[in-house]
């Protein structure tokens, strides 16, 4: 056989072979099941991969849950109270759990202060609602800096290790890696719109039959479990509190505005029988 004849026969046969379409989804569809296992095999194993590297510690604070068992109206037949059946434990839980009360912890930790890597930074806290955006720290050779907002601006001048303040953020810069020189970049978020990557660390529930509710928070290193744990629980506190002064201070200008309203319509009803008396000439018998 001439070494054309055999090269005709070769590629002929793969011309008659060729694969189709059709024939590459019907593979597919006969080993789809292997193909999901594969699949769900690798995303588990990176799963794994990411929890033995990255490994979480978990930590437990208690906290009174705030719970008023009566319900006072001032008065009754202008504000009556609603006769909604709840559950008051499951509210407060709900409440500690909130974005509202993990967004308070982000901003006064400065969790929403995302520094690079090579640089190493303590003492951050932000505002609830600062500006957000990309700012630069401009290095220099006496171990000063200069902060530059996302516009341009010049924030001021800070000292590294000691605590930079301004209105809406505070950092103190502990140690400069070998691999930033003359500046570098650290971004400021929104304390609400990153608290719901959180969400999944923080776990409440009432602990055993009182009205103590267990918070339960986890990080990547012990200290930060506990610390971020005590704070969500001294952020409930707080806004609870918040919430009773704010509804004090409403109380106390609801009855405000209820006694002028009175003492208004009392002196309406004095003049009025003053003027009564005086076109009818009637007294009472202890006035003359």
């Amino acid at each position: 056989m001439s070494l054309e004849r055999e090269r005709n026969n070769y590629f002929g046969d793969l011309y008659e072979d060729e694969i189709s379409l059709t024939d590459i989804l019907d593979v597919i569809f006969r080993r789809s099941k292997y193909i999901i296992y594969t699949t769900l095999a690798v995303i588990v194993g990176v799963i794994i991969f990411n929890e033995l590297s990255n490994p979480l510690f978990q930590a437990t604070s208690i906290v009174q849950l705030s719970i008023n068992k009566t319900y006072v109206t001032v008065i009754p037949e202008i504000s009556p109270a609603p006769a909604y059946i709840y559950d008051p434990i499951a509210t407060q839980i709900k409440i500690i759990k909130s974005r509202t009360i993990m967004s308070r912890v982000i901003a006064h930790k400065g969790l929403n202060l995302k520094f690079p890597k090579a640089v190493r930074v303590d003492s951050t806290f932000s505002v609830k609602n600062p500006k957000t955006g990309q700012y630069r720290v401009k290095l220099f050779e006496d171990k000063t800096y200069e902060v530059i907002s996302p516009s341009g601006e010049k924030l001021g001048k800070g000292v590294i290790g000691k605590t930079f303040k301004h209105k809406e953020f505070t950092f103190r810069l502990v140690k400069i890696g070998k691999g930033i020189r003359d500046s570098f970049i650290f971004k400021v978020k929104n304390p609400y719109g990153i608290s719901k990557g959180f969400e999944s660390r923080l776990k409440v529930k009432q602990y055993g039959n009182t009205n103590l509710a267990e918070v339960k928070f986890r990080a990547h290193s012990p200290d930060s479990a506990a610390e971020l744990a005590n704070a969500v629980a001294s952020e409930y506190v707080h806004y609870t509190l918040y919430l009773g002064k704010e509804e004090a201070l409403k109380t106390k200008e609801f009855i405000q505005e209820q006694l002028k309203k009175v003492e208004n319509e009392l002196r309406t009803s004095e003049n009025q029988l003053k003027d009564f008396k005086e076109q009818t000439g009637i007294f009472l018998l202890d006035e003359t």
